[in-house]
C-alpha cells in the first residue's frame, strides 16, 4: 500500500522450454474501484566482454516503443531494424 493504493494480484512466472526462457506476467484488478493503468518494465542484463561485435536479434522491426531520451515526456517511435547493434 505504500507504493500502490490499488487492490491487485500480480503473478510472474518463469519457465525453461526447448531453446528458450519464457516469462509471463498476469495482473488482475481485485478492487471494487474502476480500472487503472498498470505498467511493468522488465529488463535483461547480459555479461559481455566486448560491444564491438554485439548484435541483439528478435522481432523488433515495426514495433512501437517509447523513447524516453527524446524530449521531456519521451516520444513514441517505430523500430525499423530487425537487429540492434
Amino acid at each position: 500500500k505504500e507504493m500502490w493504493d490499488k487492490e491487485f494480484l500480480c503473478n510472474f512466472s518463469v519457465s525453461l522450454e526447448a531453446g528458450e526462457l519464457k516469462t509471463v506476467m498476469d495482473v488482475k484488478n481485485e478492487g471494487a474501484e474502476d480500472s487503472f493503468d498498470f505498467q511493468a518494465a522488465l529488463h535483461s542484463y547480459f555479461t559481455t566482454s566486448s560491444l564491438e561485435n554485439l548484435e541483439i536479434t528478435g522481432s523488433f522491426e515495426g514495433k512501437e516503443f517509447l523513447n524516453k531520451l527524446v524530449g521531456d515526456e519521451g516520444e513514441m517511435q517505430t523500430e525499423d531494424r530487425s537487429a540492434i547493434t
